[in-house]
């Protein structure tokens, strides 16, 4: 089979270049934008392959196993591993995935939370906090993960605009079409702004139910919907973008994070698997913009 990374440029740009363009009022993501969004998102699958086959060199028939890769930005500002570890069961993996949904806000304390990583590049200054990135194997043979997720600070003319990803890598997840294979993750993100008054909640998926209910919560909190998509030619994976307004909070909290987030990780499993098709999302026109409405 051909195997195709799929980059997902429109929403979820982990760079400070994709930060720039999502965080902003213009939609459009520039060349150089785009080079390094790919740049950023390539080293994420490259982690999640490295998780993935540490999980399967050591993983062992009826025993549950759970692999944990820690991460850093080195000086060249490239993720790269620095540490693994592989513990028999699942408790550590089930207390970080508890974590990551308990936490629903965008962190604002960022210059002296612990654990979080200052970087310069050029003009642009940022503070990144890694988790580190799940993997785990049931007693039954079922892959959980791995699961990747991140918080930043980017800082720009107007002040600091906040991140908070999700990504869920888990090859059940891929779509296969041709004899060729689309390396789709899910993914949740958040994206803030101290001074906005707003945020923006992404969300990529191929179930056609839960695309269906982000939809629908959106719209009951307010909210508004863009509607994209990430993929070659006809292969291509929904997203959709809610921008709610938001209280001048501190912190920041995320509408909905916990349903998502919690959907996200209990879905990234290998026996649970997408339908092989694009889904259907409606969305009320007054309530929705963006390209690829006919999905």
């Amino acid at each position: 089979m051909n195997f195709k990374k799929i980059i997902p440029l429109t929403f979820a740009a982990l760079s400070v270049a994709g930060a720039l363009s999502a965080c902003s009022d213009n939609k459009v993501v520039g060349a150089d934008e785009q080079s390094n969004s790919v740049a950023v998102h390539l080293e994420e699958k490259e982690i999640a392959s490295k998780a993935s086959a540490l999980l399967k060199e050591n993983s062992k028939p009826n025993v549950a196993t759970t692999v944990i890769a820690s991460r850093k930005l080195n000086e060249g500002g490239i993720q790269e591993i620095t540490s693994t570890q592989v513990l028999e069961g699942y408790d550590a993996y089930n207390r970080a995935m508890n974590d990551i949904i308990a936490v629903d806000t965008l962190n604002t304390s960022y210059e002296t939370a612990e654990g979080w990583m200052h970087y310069e590049y050029f003009e642009t200054e940022s503070y990144s906090y890694y988790r580190d990135v799940y993997s785990m194997q049931d007693e039954n043979g079922v892959t959980y993960g791995p699961i990747h997720s991140y918080e930043s600070a980017v800082k720009m003319g107007d002040g600091w605009h906040l991140i908070k990803s999700l990504y869920c890598w888990n090859e059940s997840k891929w779509f296969t079409s041709n004899d060729s294979v689309f390396e789709f993750p899910e993914y949740l993100t958040a994206y803030g702004h101290e001074a906005y008054g707003k945020i923006d909640l992404d969300y990529s998926s191929r179930d056609s139910l839960v695309l269906n209910q982000f939809v629908e919560d959106c719209i009951a909190d307010g909210g508004t919907v863009f509607k994209s998509a990430m993929g070659i030619d006809t292969q291509r994976q929904p997203e959709l973008r809610c921008t709610l307004p938001s209280l001048h909070e501190n912190p920041i909290r995320i509408s909905r994070w916990e349903k998502y987030a919690s959907y996200v990780i209990s879905n990234c499993r290998s026996d649970v698997v997408p339908e092989m098709r694009i889904p259907k999302v409606y969305c009320p026109p007054e309530k929705c913009d963006g390209l690829n409405l006919g999905w």
